[in-house]
Order: structure tokens, then C-alpha cells, then sequence
């Protein structure tokens, strides 16, 4: 049984909108205004925009299998790609390629016999097209609609370096905790950019992190900058989504915080964010040094970004830290 395109669409999470290249339906993050900001402004980001990070496949079906033509390319500097299969919440399947900037495929699954919930990750650092979804003859399908909707703004972090497994990315592991759809809006290398902001995104967050800091300590601008540009990005979100839960996470520890930059020292980065955030009455600031081990082991490049295993401690801290301030 093929699904349509329109079908499709209704069945992938994470998501602004979609567009149709070489046959494939690309899921896209960011909205047509977003891409616009960035191909003017900073158009080496634009390749980033296009990666599906926190893009999903979420469905109930009782199909016995999936099946599916996919284009990956690449969304970012990294090389590899792998997609995450899931069904009832258990991991049944990790494919992808370690070494490629493109790669065009047919995949297929089996699935258990009866009605399960079935999620595929895709890639967070590619971008990745499907066509010809299939399941088995006269199975039934409907979308999966998890309880609430999270809205993560940051950068490389955010977007899901260094894991090879995408379901491992904090903001994933985040959102599977909290059964909430996640909508990752992180781009590698970013700052606090406060034209960036789309306020007619379509869709309302209830919850939603904020995680910059770290590539601002390391710009070229001074702290002054660092704290103007990050006390209007605050205002921003706070005033566009005044109902939604929003954390700000201060930088978490990398193994090179006894250097000192333009801004200061790494707890002066540290700071700017805690001030430009805590005045608001719908932000919590959450002290990211804790967030993480202080150790190399858990990252990919031994000092920045995280592995899978730092993303797994990342993340149930930070559900830790946010928990006690949801309803």
C-alpha cells in the first residue's frame, strides 16, 4: 500500500513546512522567511537549515512492513548519516552511511505482527528526502500525537553533533521524556541572532529551550555585544510565546575554558546569558556546567561536542533540572 505525499506530510513531526526536490519530499525546519534571512546574511548556513535534525516518522500501524526510497545530502560539515527505527520504544533498526556527502537508497523493515507505534529518526546532520512510502496491503495507519510540542533554539549542540545515533541527540532523548513533539530550530556555529527569529511559526510551543552562548564567547564581538544581542533574543521569544515554558541553558563545560576571548573568560559567557535571561518572567535559567561530565570521554572531539553517551547524560539532566517547573 502506497502512501501519498499529502498523507506523508501529516505523519512526519518536526516539520515547518515541505518541498518537493528530484522526486522526494524533503521535510523542512526552518520557514521560506528563515532561509531568506540566512542565504542574505549568513549564507553558509542555508546547507544547515536544510538538515533534519528532530524530524521524525510518527505513527500507529499495524502493518507488517515499511518500506521507502530516501535522498540523503548533506546538511552540514559532517560526513555521515544514519536513520533510527523504533517501535514501541525500542530500537530495531540503525542504518545510514559513515562517509558520504549523498546517497540515494531504497530501505525495508519488517515490522512485529499487530498495532504498534512505529517512529523513524532521520538524520539530524543530512538532509533527507522520502518517496514511495509503503506499508503492507490494507494496514491500517494513523499519526502518533505525543501531549505537547517543544521548541529547541541553539546551535551544533543542539542540532545533534556529534551523535551517530539521531535518536540520541539531547533534544530527542528531551523530547521522548516528555512525550512531546520536538521541533529543533539549532544551527552549527550559530549565536545569539535575534533577526533569525520567525514569530509566525506554524505552530505553538509549549515548552522550549534556549542554548547559545558558547560560540558568542568565542566571536569576535565584545561582551557588551554578547549581552545586548542576548538580552534581545530573551525579550523576543518571551514576548512572541508568552505562554510557553522557557529555559534558558547557560554553556556547558568544554575542555577549553581556561582560555579567554573578546568577552572574558568562559563563566563571563556564562553570566551574560544567566542576565539577559532571569529578568523574564517566563524564562528559568537552567546552570548548564552540570548538565554534562567533566571529562573528554563524552564528547566526539575531546573537548566540544558531544558523543552519544554525552548526549544520554545531557539530556536526562536537563528533564532533571525542567521537570519540577512544568505543570
Amino acid at each position: 500500500m502506497k502512501i501519498s505525499n499529502d498523507t506523508l506530510k501529516t505523519l512526519i513531526t518536526g516539520a515547518a513546512r515541505f518541498v518537493e526536490e528530484e522526486g522526494y519530499l524533503f521535510p523542512c525546519r526552518f520557514t521560506e522567511r528563515q532561509e531568506r534571512y540566512y542565504s542574505v546574511h549568513r549564507p553558509d548556513f542555508v546547507i544547515k537549515t536544510r538538515a533534519t535534525s528532530s524530524v521524525c516518522l510518527d505513527v500507529v500501524t499495524d502493518s507488517d512492513e515499511l518500506s521507502f526510497s530516501l535522498l540523503a545530502k548533506q546538511g552540514s560539515s559532517r560526513s555521515f548519516f544514519y536513520l533510527d527505527l523504533f517501535v514501541d520504544g525500542v530500537m530495531m533498526a540503525h542504518v545510514g552511511e559513515k562517509d558520504t556527502t549523498r546517497c540515494e537508497k531504497t530501505l525495508r523493515f519488517d515490522l512485529p505482527r499487530g498495532s504498534h507505534r512505529v517512529t523513524l529518526y532521520l538524520p539530524q546532520l543530512f538532509a533527507c528526502g522520502i518517496k514511495e512510502l509503503c506499508l503492507g496491503d490494507g494496514a491500517s495507519l494513523v499519526p502518533y500525537r505525543r501531549e505537547k510540542r517543544l521548541l529547541c533554539l541553539g546551535d551544533s549542540i543542539t542540532q545533534g553533533y556529534d551523535a551517530y545515533f539521531p535518536s540520541s541527540t539531547y533534544a530527542n532523548l528531551l523530547g521522548a521524556r516528555l512525550n512531546a513533539e520536538v521541533h529543533n530550530l539549532a544551527i552549527g556555529a550559530e549565536v545569539f541572532r535575534p533577526d533569525a527569529l520567525d514569530p509566525r511559526l506554524p505552530f505553538a510551543p509549549d515548552i522550549i529551550t534556549v542554548a547559545f552562548g558558547t560560540n558568542d564567547w568565542g566571536a569576535h564581538g565584545s561582551a557588551e555585544e554578547f549581552a545586548a544581542l542576548a538580552g534581545e533574543y530573551y525579550r523576543r521569544v518571551a514576548s512572541t510565546y508568552p505562554n510557553a515554558r522557557i529555559f534558558a541553558i547557560t554553556p556547558i563545560w568544554r575542555d577549553d575554558t581556561d582560555r579567554t576571548t573578546k568577552v572574558g573568560d568562559f563563566e563571563t559567557a556564562r553570566r551574560l546569558v544567566k542576565e539577559a535571561a532571569s529578568p523574564l518572567e517566563n524564562v528559568t535559567v537552567i546552570d548548564g556546567l552540570g548538565l554534562i561530565p567533566h571529562v573528554t570521554d563524552i564528547f566526539s572531539d575531546s573537548y566540544l561536542h558531544p558523543n552519544d553517551l554525552g548526549f544520554h547524560f545531557y539530556a536526562e539532566a536537563l528533564y532533571a533540572a525542567i521537570a519540577p517547573h512544568l505543570d
